[in-house]
């Protein structure tokens, strides 16, 4: 810090020392000099006046224009900078100073008094990946707004940074906002912070803290732990706290701890819904058959008779891994039973047994009469390849845009964190994404056309033509994440061969899950020459689309971009732009 100090101390005597020296006899270094000296003391109108006199007495300098477009970005003068380096077409391959131009457009919008404005500088900043966005991240952390503070922390986990960490570590001291404190208890696991354990801990422990807090305390404990000590182990067995006992069934699950099983068969009785749970869960991802020479069926079957009705099912799921031919008889009152979602679950749960349930599944998918079992046991089939013709069939008449089932999808889970069920859309609108409801309808959708186009099932290039007729552009967004995720090329052919169809909202959409997934620069075309007609949140999704392929080739029409009158296309143009730069 001393050596700091006297650093600083001798830049500004230079400072000083040079504004003794006569313009006329001062050289062009000196000049560039004096202007880099105000930079670096964070001077930035210092900068630029210096920056003026020597470009007026060395206009042809080269060395000068750079600086004098450098002091611009430090001033804050970013419209002036982008018009200096415009009107020098020397300048316009020069990496460094695109760079800084990038970076100054995101920086100035961080004071913004509008919210909107701050977000996008947030995000574009972050996705950059580089350092230079750790103290526009550290600000929001500190942000009165706790969406802004969300969103800082969700950012905060891909990067890493000390400084983020020791803020991130502060605000789970003080942070009150209920879904702002979920976000930092998840960035402890994510950013691995052991130093942090005991604090989560006693999180799981307090009987006051909410179902959701344990849970995601839990997981991140569960991320943070190498090794469990046996002693430590048992003492959250034997707890009075459940959050601790359910702690410890999932630490015996992730660390594959068999020889546990014994230990927890008593927590089977065990008051808290969770940890029957739990302990049922361990005994069918473990693979347990036996106790000291002691079958577990009895043990399970006892279960199906619990209180809650998804305790039973989970019995009936173990049941089935350890005696097929019981847990299949468990199995059917809830298959066939007057609950429409247990049914559901049901369904989900014998999909997800794998093969120990393709019988079962097969007998159910052609005898049930509720379209939402047969399309979860025929999502099932498909992944087990078995009976895939008569189960892509029936996806097929589920899912199909001819078809006549046409509510709105979501995935619905229970208590049972190991199923998911396909269902009727309950799933509220909200503020901060439009048509929530469609958005999450028509990302299941693309999830399940591309299980249907792995098995090369009759018409899924016209459903997915279908789908992207939508006027929601968003889904080209929720398709990057989904479609084709199991790699099969072949199955790109159905939106590759979009790009040159008559419809342009369609080859913009096919363009835009091209650009998103397989970063394909023949899509690059197609989003450029499209980016003038389409509205300003489409202009978005492209440049976002831009920036995931990150071709050299783009900056040019970036360039364009940053001249938009829109700040925030702005903001997304210099993030893109930067993007390019560093791939």
């Amino acid at each position: 810090m001393k050596a700091w100090l006297a650093y600083l101390l001798s830049v500004s005597l230079c400072v000083v020392a040079y504004e003794d020296v006569p313009q006329h006899n001062a050289s062009c270094f000196d000049r560039k000099r004096r202007i880099y000296n105000h930079m670096l003391l964070r001077d930035g109108k210092g900068a630029i006046n210096e920056a003026k006199q020597a470009i007026r007495i060395f206009p042809d300098s080269r060395e000068i224009q750079s600086a004098y477009i450098q002091a611009l970005c430090a001033g804050g003068d970013v419209g002036k900078a982008w018009q200096e380096w415009q009107s020098r077409p020397h300048f316009q391959n020069n990496r460094e100073l695109l760079e800084q131009l990038a970076w100054s457009t995101l920086r100035q919008a961080k004071n913004s008094s509008q919210l909107y404005v701050r977000l996008h500088a947030l995000v574009s900043a972050a996705l950059t990946n580089d350092a230079k966005a750790v103290p526009l991240l550290l600000q929001e952390l500190n942000s009165t707004n706790a969406l802004l503070r969300f969103i800082a922390i969700r950012l905060a986990c891909f990067l890493g940074d000390d400084p983020l960490k020791a803020q991130i570590r502060q605000m789970l001291q003080r942070e009150k906002t209920w879904y702002v404190r979920l976000q930092v208890i998840e960035a402890i696991g994510a950013l691995h912070m052991r130093e942090l354990a005991p604090a989560l801990k006693e999180i799981i422990a307090n009987s006051k803290t909410s179902a959701e807090e344990k849970e995601v305390a839990m997981h991140s404990l569960i991320s943070l732990s190498q090794k469990v000590d046996d002693e430590e182990w048992m003492s959250l067995v034997k707890s009075d706290r459940a959050g601790l006992r359910h702690l410890a069934v999932q630490l015996a699950i992730h660390f594959e701890m068999k020889e546990k099983i014994p230990m927890l068969i008593s927590l089977l009785q065990d008051r808290s819904l969770d940890v029957r749970t739990s302990v049922l869960n361990a005994i069918s991802l473990l693979r347990v058959q036996k106790v000291e020479e002691k079958s577990l069926v009895p043990f399970v079957e006892r279960m199906l008779a619990d209180p809650s009705p998804e305790i039973g099912l989970t019995a009936a799921y173990a049941l089935l891994l350890l005696d097929q031919e019981k847990g299949e008889r468990a199995f059917v009152p809830w298959l066939e039973g007057k609950d429409a979602k247990m049914r559901r679950l049901a369904a989900a749960a014998l999909a997800a047994s794998g093969n120990y349930g393709s019988s079962l599944s097969w007998k159910t998918m052609t005898a049930s009469q509720d379209p939402y079992v047969r399309a979860n046991l025929a999502l099932g089939l498909i992944r087990q390849r078995e009976h895939v013709e008569d189960a892509a069939r029936v996806l097929g008449e589920f899912v199909m845009p001819s078809g006549s089932f046409q509510e709105l999808l979501m995935w619905e889970s229970g208590a049972n964190p190991l199923f998911s069920a396909l269902a009727p859309s309950k799933i509220p609108h909200s503020r901060e994404i439009p048509n929530t409801p469609e958005f999450v309808d028509q990302e299941i959708h693309l999830e399940l056309l591309n299980v249907l186009s792995i098995v090369q099932y009759p018409n899924t290039q016209q459903a997915v033509k279908m789908l992207l007729q939508t006027r929601f552009a968003q889904v080209a967004q929720g398709a990057s994440l989904n479609l084709l995720q199991e790699g099969d090329e072949g199955a790109l052919d159905a939106v590759r061969a979009l790009l040159n169809d008559e419809d342009k909202q369609l080859r913009v959409q096919a363009a835009l899950i091209l650009a998103l997934f397989g970063k394909e620069t023949a899509a690059l075309d197609v989003l450029q020459e499209a980016y003038a007609e389409v509205d300003r949140e489409s202009k978005m999704y492209i440049l976002e689309a831009v920036a995931n392929i990150g071709d050299l080739r783009s900056i040019p029409f970036l360039l364009t971009v940053l001249q938009e009158p829109y700040q925030i296309l702005r903001l997304v143009a210099a993030s893109t732009l930067l993007r390019c730069l560093y791939q």
